[in-house]
């Protein structure tokens, strides 16, 4: 992904430590505690994997930072400073385009309902807005001191510690005011919903970027597609159509894109059909794992990953699932051995300087907030 992420800051230590030896996301085999890989071997540029937020939803300043419910239950609304979530905001009012724009439970065939509704990207960037504390470049394993990595290297943020006291890495790329450039992000772990990029200004007495300095430049994206670009040179990339709104969104008027590669169709997005809870804590009621009447299939189309189906139709028949680079697509091997490119617009009225760029991505399947920050010129 570009720019560097300031998490990849241990990308280069050895695979069983790029997120740490007892990563809990990993499944431990040994006396040494150290995973199998299944975050940590996959080249998942240090801990870049693991900086968000949870217990985060719709329009409420304050995210709990912990539980890992699918359904979100009234304690976890009190766990965050007894939240009242607002309504959706999604497609401003708009119902054809809120469709659009869904990525999760789109057709409403969830025997919970619309559960999704309080979770972030239903009323995109209002999760944490008006709180100085919520972190724009993510916290440590989401905020849990039990889900934190141990030290891999002296750079290492505290457990539970903000992504804003990472240092860079590198002096990163150099933007020119009025151009247009590109930037990419990746897909470990699919939770659906959509993402914006954002600039804020390094402040002269080195003090940490916040969340209300970003939204003060919310990025405008350029143009109509996404690039899907493979890291090997000989395999061709793929443009697809991106949905992009500006409707109902916060700050009002900023530009969000729509996650384009949807997850399978039961409300946990995975194993629909199997109830097998040995992944995520997300609960134990086997209504997560049925999957719904409607595949959204193209005609002709298949997956291993999916096989009874999608949330909403994909764009390319490989980009789809929970974990879109296992087996049943082109997309295998490494988590990373491709990223969704877009392009933005360097606005012509800041000032030159050091800047750090954020990517925000709201997700709809689950009440997480996920942040990667970098670190760029403005020329």
């Amino acid at each position: 992904v570009f720019p560097a992420p300031r998490s990849a800051h241990n990308q280069t230590l050895d695979s069983r430590n790029k997120c740490g030896a007892a990563d809990p996301y990993s499944k431990t085999g040994s006396s040494t505690g150290l995973g199998d890989g299944e975050y940590c071997g996959v080249g998942c540029l240090g801990e870049a994997c693991l900086y968000y937020q949870i217990g985060c939803y719709a329009g409420c300043p304050t995210c709990s930072l912990t539980g890992k419910d699918l359904y979100p239950t009234q304690h976890d609304l009190d766990l965050a400073d007894h939240c009242k979530p607002i309504e959706p905001t999604l497609g401003g009012g708009d119902p054809a385009h809120e469709r659009e724009l869904r990525t999760h439970n789109v057709d409403g065939l969830s025997k919970r309902g619309d559960w999704t509704k309080v979770n972030p990207w239903r009323a995109p960037g209002t999760a944490g807005r008006g709180n100085p504390d919520f972190q724009p470049c993510g916290v440590n394993s989401g905020g849990r001191a039990e889900f934190s990595n141990p030290p891999t290297t002296a750079k290492d943020v505290p457990k539970a510690g903000p992504g804003t006291a990472l240092p860079p890495v590198g002096s990163g790329p150099i933007w020119t005011r009025g151009t247009t450039v590109e930037a990419a992000w990746a897909l470990y772990a699919n939770h659906a919903g959509g993402y914006s990029y954002r600039l804020c200004k390094v402040s002269e007495d080195g003090s940490a970027p916040t969340e209300a300095c970003f939204q003060q430049t919310p990025l405008n994206f350029v143009g109509t597609e996404t690039e899907i670009r493979y890291t090997d040179a000989s395999k061709a990339s793929v443009k697809i159509p991106a949905v992009t709104t500006s409707a109902g969104t916060y700050p009002k008027g900023s530009m969000w894109r729509k996650n384009p590669v949807p997850m399978c169709n039961c409300d946990l997005g995975y194993d629909c059909f199997n109830f097998d809870d040995t992944v995520e804590a997300h609960g134990d009621d086997k209504d997560m794992f049925q999957a719904y009447n409607k595949t959204n299939f193209h005609p002709g189309q298949t997956s291993s990953l999916c096989p009874s189906g999608v949330q909403f139709p994909s764009a390319v028949d490989e980009a789809l699932g929970a974990a879109p680079y296992m087996p049943g697509g082109k997309m295998t091997g490494s988590a990373f051995d491709y990223m969704m490119v877009d392009k933005l617009k360097v606005p012509t009225e800041i000032s030159a300087g050091e800047y750090v760029l954020s990517w925000r991505w709201d997700c709809e399947e689950t009440p997480q907030v996920w942040n990667s920050c970098a670190d760029l010129t403005v020329a």
